[in-house]
């Protein structure tokens, strides 16, 4: 028991039917260490971090978070509780849930075996099929785009996602080959295309079964979780040139590792502790009791150019390591309400405008460089496209150019970072796992 083990403090029953009936964390700011004592007598040195059921959150001298029953506290103790919660800052609002199960409907825009085009259309998306697919698993495509779209727009951090002139784009492909022809990426399981806005997914990688002249989903193996990747990346569309590539991607993980089912995402802290940990066995293995995390020294110098060259197991760490520090700043951080992340996130915001003329001028040449190399392939080879004709703006990655060394970006990532060096973080994300039953090193 808590008391016994920490510092052989016990039981107590009292009063205060307002604190009996707190069922969520009263999340707040993180109180001073203080000593408890129970009506033995007994005495324990800790720290309030919040109410959570019916339970004080509290942080121990060894740095472990133990919870214990508001009915065994002392009446000195509920009486400073309660002058904590009323001095508290403004909780910052989670989701508990998000179930757009009753609120999607599907419009059949097109279908048309002869030509193999098949659309479809939900309130914030249209999806292109080159294959017939069965009703239940346009459902499926349908809940899971909507609830990945809903969820985005739920988190504390004021996205405001918006689809481009109506709606979201998505293609889906039957044969991989037509998914690389129209520009997926060699071995990739979907990609989001920012120059165009739309998705390119190849169907073989959502493990799908065919019966007779239509795709169904293989219910064993059905694997949604790519989906709900590239749609993150596609609703934060506004956003992607604003963050650093460790939290484009670590945002996307983040998503895709909450639990999912049929049009409901579970953001409480028992279900997402178990996504997390779910993930982390499909990136390392079921069995292992501990998890290899970047420091946040080397992960966060990343730029996108290195990123997308990195293969095999260290790419696989860099994706495993985003979503753990994403996870971090979300649930973990300070008082482990995201105050850090919803911070950096208004910094942002008003950052954005700063980077505007530069995103313009670069997003202006990149697409006149790939007019210039669609043109050369259909020429037939009448016409060329060298190096030497590739706009020097496009020579350095634009995150160096967004995120350098005083530049409103950089200042919106201290507010995330905080007075902490960045190996004084990786401690801190190490410690705050830890006392989370989570393993890193």
């Amino acid at each position: 028991m808590l008391w016994e083990m920490e510092a052989r403090l016990v039981t107590v029953t009292k009063r205060l039917t307002t604190l009996l009936t707190a069922s969520v964390l009263a999340g707040s700011g993180v109180a001073d260490d203080r000593i408890w004592t129970d009506t033995q007598g007994r005495k324990l040195s800790a720290q309030l971090l919040g109410i959570e059921s019916r339970k004080a959150k509290l942080r121990l001298a060894n740095g472990r978070v133990s919870e214990v029953e508001l009915e065994k506290l002392s009446p000195d103790d509920l009486d400073y509780i309660e002058t904590w919660r009323s001095n508290r800052p403004e909780r910052i609002s989670w989701p508990d849930e998000i179930d757009v199960r009753d609120d999607v409907s599907v419009e059949t825009v097109k279908e048309d075996s002869a030509n193999s085009e098949f659309v479809y259309r939900t309130k914030h998306f249209e999806f292109h099929s080159d294959e017939k697919i069965a009703n239940s698993l346009i459902k499926d495509f349908s809940l899971a785009f909507e609830a990945t779209f809903a969820a985005v727009a739920a988190l504390p951090l004021d996205l405001k996602p918006e689809p481009p002139q109506g709606h979201f784009q998505i293609r889906l492909f039957g044969d991989r080959f037509d998914y690389y022809a129209a520009g997926g990426l060699l071995g990739s399981a979907g990609v989001y295309v920012p120059l165009e806005r739309h998705i390119l997914v190849p169907m073989d990688g959502l493990n799908l079964k065919r019966v007779g002249s239509e795709l169904r989903k293989n219910n064993s193996a059905y694997d949604n979780s790519t989906l709900i990747h590239e749609i993150t990346h596609q609703v934060m569309h506004d956003w992607l040139k604003h963050l650093p590539p460790w939290m484009v991607e670590g945002m996307s993980e983040y998503l895709s590792a909450l639990p999912y089912s049929n049009g409901k995402f579970r953001f409480n802290e028992s279900a997402r502790k178990n996504g997390l940990k779910s993930a982390l066995a499909r990136w390392g293995g079921a069995r292992r009791t501990s998890y290899p995390i970047l420091p946040a020294e080397s992960l966060f110098g990343v730029n996108s150019r290195q990123w997308n060259q990195a293969t095999g197991n260290a790419a696989v760490l860099n994706y495993s390591s985003s979503m753990l520090y994403v996870y971090y700043f979300m649930h973990l951080d300070g008082r482990g309400e995201g105050e850090g992340i919803c911070a950096f996130a208004d910094a942002v915001h008003q950052a954005k405008p700063s980077a505007a003329p530069f995103l313009k001028e670069f997003e202006a040449a990149l697409r006149g460089y790939v007019a210039k190399i669609d043109a050369a392939e259909k020429s037939g080879g009448t016409e060329t496209v060298t190096e030497d004709e590739i706009p020097e703006i496009l020579l350095v990655p634009p995150d160096s150019i967004i995120f350098k060394k005083g530049s409103p970006h950089e200042r919106a990532l201290a507010r995330l970072i905080g007075d902490r060096t960045l190996n004084q973080l990786s401690e801190d994300v190490i410690a705050a796992f830890s006392r989370d039953g989570i393993r890193l090193e």
